[in-house]
Parts: structure tokens; C-alpha cells; sequence
């Protein structure tokens, strides 16, 4: 689900990750917006548990929204 496109000014959600594989993630929902018409991705960082953070690199848009970041995920769990 795009929630950027009903509401473009949330900071933050709860999503639960669909597939992973190395640094690439789709979520089932997301608050990013992915580059397109000359306009770049959203930036931001991903939470997972109470320690480790992800950088986003890039936001591109397949089938789904796939998210690049900085590190590969340890574990599958819900995501905020």
C-alpha cells in the first residue's frame, strides 16, 4: 500500500516486510515515495527492533515498491 498518497507529510509507519533479498525489501506498505517524472526518491531511514537502523538508499517502483538499503536485514519482523 503507497500511504505517501494519501497522506505525503507522515514521518513514520508500522509495515511488515512481503520478500528480502541482500539489500533490496518490499513492505507491504510504505511512506516512501519512489523517484519518477525528474522527481528523486524519498530518503529516510528503517527501524528494526530498538537498535539497529537502515539507511535508504534508493526507492525505485516494479510490480511493488522496493526499497535499497545501506545494510542487509538480520530477521524478518515488523518493521516501524
Amino acid at each position: 500500500m503507497e500511504l505517501y498518497r494519501e497522506n505525503r507529510y507522515l514521518k513514520e509507519c508500522s509495515a511488515n516486510i512481503v520478500s528480502i533479498q541482500d539489500r533490496f525489501v518490499v513492505f507491504d506498505q510504505t511512506i516512501f515515495y519512489p523517484g519518477c517524472g525528474g522527481q528523486p526518491c524519498d530518503r529516510g531511514v528503517i527501524k528494526q527492533g530498538d537498535d539497529e537502523t537502515y539507511n535508504i538508499l534508493t526507492v525505485k517502483k516494479q510490480l511493488l515498491i522496493v526499497i535499497q538499503l545501506a545494510g542487509t536485514l538480520l530477521y524478518y519482523q515488523e518493521l516501524i
